[in-house]
């Protein structure tokens, strides 16, 4: 007897059962559907399985063998035949095989029986928490399917079986019906030759062998080998299912699935605050991750703040440092990067723009995922490496719009999909209401960014620094704003300005401003000490002052263009605004 102690490195489904002999000599063969590591065991045995126990049949007819693979290991596609040759001697035509367990023989039952092929840290004969279950083929018609005995899967039920002989209560001393053993699924990784209502007077023939094909996917030959329609059957001991017919009857070429790299997905918000009038790229959206580069999370943008851009950009570590760039291969644009070398995933502090493209832009990254109400991306579900399902397991990819709420999301890279992740897309709701008083406008919408516009017939013209979250116009005419926030923006509503935002103070006639027009320099003279900015009629600030009070401040303009300027008074209290020319 041997009893292996050795590490569970296979699991269900790696062999399949292909075929059984129940006249004499008894046998079976199976096939790998993986790279069987050298020396690796598997324990095979007609011991019949209690669903209801969770554990072996009480009974020592049916006995344990340790099979250990050849040192040079056993390829996916190898057959194996094991064959008895005399009482309790096994056979096999690969690697060797010894009786594991103190008790039992081996004895199909030409009546129908089990045979199982499992893992163990334990040796023979473990508990369903010492065991890793291979594979399972099942013979017996569960008493030609009496009341109660078709059991889970199809399987042997046992307790409460009407034809069981066991004591209520007790674990069944049957030698042939079983359960399916744990972690089997019939149909996957084990099949059942005579589930209902296929009964006894045309079922439980004492051999049988698979007759579909043995070349293609390893998936694939898995599934037809545990259908048993793919099965024919026969009475005869000469019925043929040795290695040497399955080689000499199909060509045997099973290939490997793929390891699956896809990575859960996870999601990123970019926001960019910056004006995307201005030459700089919009790179502000939600970004999905799309796999590894240079060990790291890679990013792709799957939904943009602007349409025109969505999938246009990437984030991802370039070994040096993390970046968002342009996906041109050949000429890749930087917008911003973050010397982080130690995160794994994109991290969240950190960012600077280039100079080049984004010159003094905020960026912000967090963790979510956004549709924007008022740029709603239309059809989220387009990219063909992204889906979106309804539940987490089964149904199809969601096609349309796809509108705020909870999925199921999964990506594909190279034909492989990975595990469904749970993700909310939240509505990104930005207020664009602006409201005016005495002249002053204001976005309603807080901890944003802003930019301010003059509205025209042909378009909207941007004001430069104009950039808070209030702006005092210096003409009558109409304005905007646009709200930037956590990755979206949103336009205002034009809003007409007919008074001029202008506070005369009681002293404010006694400020004196000369020449005026000026040359190269204005002189000002103020009854008390003010602050003051001159503005251009784009609102621009283009300098600012401190007078004294009662004192002539001299101020060089000889740096400003010709037209017309501002003076502006930039006290808390009172305000005074005062026309200049600057004429050269």
């Amino acid at each position: 007897m041997t009893q292996l102690n050795i590490a569970q490195n296979l699991s269900a489904g790696d062999i399949a059962f292909i075929g059984f002999h129940q006249d004499s000599p008894d046998g079976f063969t199976f096939i790998t559907l993986a790279d069987i590591p050298a020396n690796e065991v598997i324990y095979f045995t007609d011991h019949s399985w209690s669903v209801a126990f969770n554990n072996w049949h009480n009974n020592t007819t049916d006995a344990h063998y340790a099979w250990t693979a050849p040192t040079s290991g056993a390829p996916i596609g190898t057959i194996v035949t094991i064959t008895e040759t005399t009482p309790n001697t096994l056979t096999p035509t690969l690697g060797t095989i010894t009786q594991a367990s103190l008790f039992g023989d081996f004895s199909l039952i030409s009546g129908g029986d089990v045979l199982f092929a499992y893992q163990s840290t334990t040796g023979a004969m473990p508990t369903a928490e010492n065991a890793t279950f291979l594979a399972g083929i099942y013979t017996d018609d569960n008493y030609a399917h009496n009341t109660d005995c078709d059991g889970p899967q199809g399987w042997y039920n046992g307790t409460p079986c009407a034809s069981d002989y066991t004591t209520p209560g007790s674990i069944s001393t049957g030698a042939n019906a079983s359960g399916i053993a744990p972690g089997l699924t019939n149909g996957e990784n084990a099949v059942h030759l005579y589930p209902a209502p296929i009964l006894e007077f045309s079922s439980e023939n004492d051999n049988g062998r698979y007759t579909g094909t043995l070349s293609g996917n390893a998936d694939d030959i898995r599934a037809l080998i545990n259908d048993r329609t793919q099965w024919s059957f026969g009475d005869t001991p000469a019925y043929d299912t040795s290695e040497t017919y399955f080689n000499g009857n199909t060509t045997v070429n099973i290939t490997a699935v793929p390891t699956c790299d896809a990575p859960s997905l996870s999601y990123i918000t970019v926001n960019l605050y910056t004006n995307p009038f201005s030459e700089c790229i919009i790179a502000g959206g939600v970004y999905s991750e799309l796999g590894i580069i240079n060990g790291k999370k890679f990013y792709i943008q799957t939904s943009s703040i602007s349409p025109d851009y969505a999938g246009e950009l990437i984030l991802f570590y370039n070994s040096t440092q993390w970046v968002i760039s342009t996906l041109d291969e050949e000429d890749p644009i930087i917008i911003a990067s973050n010397p982080n070398t130690t995160s794994e995933s994109a991290p969240l502090t950190g960012w600077s723009t280039t100079e080049e493209i984004c010159p003094g832009s905020n960026l912000e990254i967090s963790n979510g995922a956004y549709i924007f109400d008022e740029n709603t991306f239309e059809d989220i579900s387009l990219y063909d490496f992204l889906f979106y399902y309804a539940a987490e397991t089964g149904g199809a990819p969601l096609t349309g719009d796809i509108t705020t709420g909870t999925y199921y999301a999964s990506v594909i890279i190279d034909e492989c999909e990975s595990p469904r992740t749970e993700v909310t897309l939240n509505t990104l709701t930005i207020n664009n209401e602006i409201t005016e008083t005495s002249g002053v406008l204001t976005a309603t919408e807080t901890n944003a960014s802003y930019q301010w516009f003059v509205c025209n017939g042909e378009g909207n013209s941007l004001i430069d620094d104009a950039s808070s979250q209030s702006y005092t116009p210096t003409e009558t005419g109409s304005y905007s704003a646009t709200i930037f926030k956590n990755g979206g923006y949103i336009e205002s509503d034009c809003y007409e300005i007919n008074t001029l935002h202008t506070i005369t103070a009681n002293d404010t006639p006694n400020i004196k401003v000369y020449p005026n027009p000026a040359h190269t320099s204005v002189s000002i003279t103020t009854p008390k000490a003010r602050q003051f900015a001159i503005l251009n009629l784009l609102g621009q600030t283009v300098a600012t002052f401190n007078t004294e009070a009662n004192q002539t401040k001299t101020i060089d303009i000889k740096t400003l263009s010709n037209g017309i300027y501002l003076i502006k008074s930039l006290d808390t209290n009172t305000s005074y605004t005062h026309k200049l020319i600057i004429k050269n």
